[in-house]
């Protein structure tokens, strides 16, 4: 028994469980781990690793952040292949053929695409983009000659400039020459809309955009063939050189639409294909010329009983279809900057074609009168340049 007096021990049974505390980890209670170390979920082996990266970007404010502006600008590097040519000049001793107008074959120029887009909508998944692009002027040309002279197949001999008649020019020539130029400039606005899969925090792998829009493309071409009177020199007397000069302008404006796809393989790293497709109204405007190197123009002989005079303008409505594709590589090397780079190629239907205007008779007004639309346009090329996000 207790002694009397002294307070009674606590009954066992009235003591309840003992509880032993337990170590917490050092981050209990506090900011997640991604916080504590101040790098926002882009921190790993595909991400930034760096706050300032996030911060810039609006993570660490708005993990919905999208830019709604954007602008690029782009260096191109473009070349065309060639059209079907007409023979020019022979070899008057043995018939062989010595040229051809692609023999005027043209060179890689130098060009640049520019482009601005703006995102709006809730989720900013739809777009409005505008662009242009144009390739500086390609650039082609040739000559031939002989000893003993050359000649060309073309009907020249009821043609006559100042009362020199064509085969005096062209046939027993002391040289022919020919010369090419071509532009080519793009225009294009577009409504967009980009898929909703986002994530903010390393974005998903697949991206994908609609696109359909208005586009408006100018290809001009010129072409001119020369010859050289017996004795003559290249530059020396305009009155001892002839030129026939064709050129065509297709302006195409019409409706397209395309996707742009792409595929991210590392955190800042994507590779991209835009193919697009379009139906257009081509407007051909050609005109067919023939002057002496003074400029005075040439006229049908009088025996050969054509009042026709030069030049000869025509123009035509064609259906025409363009497309367009783009593939490379975007690499986001700072926050909002991307540096990019890939190839493109743009073909395009019933386009009219300096060589196949050319008649094989120059004073075959009827030829000339009729605008040749059967030609297939291909150029391309390598681009490269910048993209900004703002």
């Amino acid at each position: 028994m207790a002694a009397a007096g002294a307070s009674p021990s606590p009954s066992h049974a009235n003591v309840g469980p003992i509880h032993t505390p337990q170590p917490q980890p050092l981050h209990a209670n506090r900011r997640s781990l991604y916080d504590e170390l101040e790098c926002g979920p882009n921190c790993g082996f595909s991400g930034s690793g760096s706050p300032f990266f996030d911060a810039l970007n609006g993570y660490a404010g708005d993990p919905d952040y999208r830019p709604t502006w954007y602008a690029t600008a782009y260096g191109l590097l473009f070349t065309r292949d060639r059209a079907n040519g007409v023979a020019t000049t022979v070899n008057p001793a043995t018939g062989d053929w010595l040229m051809r107008t692609t023999d005027a074959d043209v060179d890689w120029r130098g060009g640049y695409d520019v482009k601005i887009g703006t995102f709006f909508g809730a989720n900013k998944n739809w777009g409005v983009e505008g662009g242009y692009w144009t390739i500086d002027r390609f650039r082609g040309f040739s000559q031939a000659s002989l000893a003993g002279g050359v000649d060309t197949p073309l009907a020249v001999n009821q043609i006559e400039f100042g009362g020199v008649n064509g085969d005096t020019f062209f046939n027993n020539s002391a040289g022919h020459r020919v010369a090419r130029v071509n532009r080519l400039e793009s225009a294009e606005v577009s409504l967009m809309r980009r898929s909703d899969v986002f994530d903010a925090y390393g974005f998903a792998s697949m991206d994908l955009t609609l696109l359909a829009g208005v586009r408006y493309v100018v290809f001009r071409e010129e072409l001119t063939f020369g010859g050289l009177t017996a004795g003559g020199a290249w530059g020396g007397s305009p009155l001892d050189e002839a030129y026939f000069n064709d050129r065509v302008i297709n302006n195409l404006i019409g409706f397209q639409f395309g996707i742009d796809t792409g595929f991210r393989f590392a955190r800042t790293l994507r590779i991209f294909a835009t193919p697009k497709f379009g139906i257009y109204n081509n407007h051909i405007d050609a005109r067919f010329d023939a002057f002496r190197g003074d400029s005075l123009r040439g006229n049908p002989t009088p025996g050969s009983g054509i009042t026709r005079t030069y030049p000869v303008a025509v123009d035509r409505d064609v259906f025409a279809v363009l497309s367009q594709v783009d593939v490379g590589l975007d690499w986001e090397f700072a926050p909002h900057w991307s540096a990019v780079a890939g190839y493109r190629l743009l073909a395009a239907t019933n386009m009219g074609l300096a060589d196949h205007q050319f008649p094989n008779d120059v004073v075959d007004f009827a030829a000339l009168d009729t605008v040749k639309a059967n030609g297939s346009l291909l150029i391309h090329g390598v681009f490269a340049g910048l993209q900004f996000e703002f």
